[in-house]
């Protein structure tokens, strides 16, 4: 069982992306670059350790409405199915709740790049297409 929040502490989000293979589009500073997104920083937890982190930004535009857009996609062990299927279950009640109405998460579906295997694969199409 995993639980998820909106973290506030910056540098323990920071640390995590940094020691998991994260990239600079997904730590706390982006939003220093992307002035004119609302930034919010989903983090998940097995009890007290944090297993995944996901930077998630808001725009509302005229036509399109809110939109969320997850720059670098979340930072996670997408191989652990478990916590992909909690974390999309999550994200789906967030995204009706904040009455988002497209929502993109980075990077584009993998499949099989980089000779991955195909269960890795398949976590990772299952939780972006489940997002909608």
């Amino acid at each position: 069982m995993y639980t998820f929040r909106i973290e506030t502490d910056m540098k323990a989000y920071d640390d995590f992306i940094c020691e998991n293979g994260g990239q600079y589009i997904q730590c706390s500073r982006w939003q220093n670059v992307k002035t004119t997104w609302k930034c919010s920083y989903y983090c998940g937890f097995e009890g007290e350790k944090r297993v995944l982190a996901a930077l998630v930004m808001e725009r509302t535009l005229p036509v399109a409405g809110k939109i969320w857009y997850a720059s670098g996609g979340a930072v996670c062990d997408y191989k652990n199915r478990e916590l992909l299927e909690e974390f999309t279950e999550f994200m789906k009640k967030e995204i009706k709740k904040n009455g988002v109405t497209c929502f993109i998460m980075d990077p584009p579906v993998s499949l099989r790049i980089n000779g991955e295997d195909q269960a890795e694969a398949h976590n990772i199409h299952k939780m972006f297409n489940e997002l909608n």
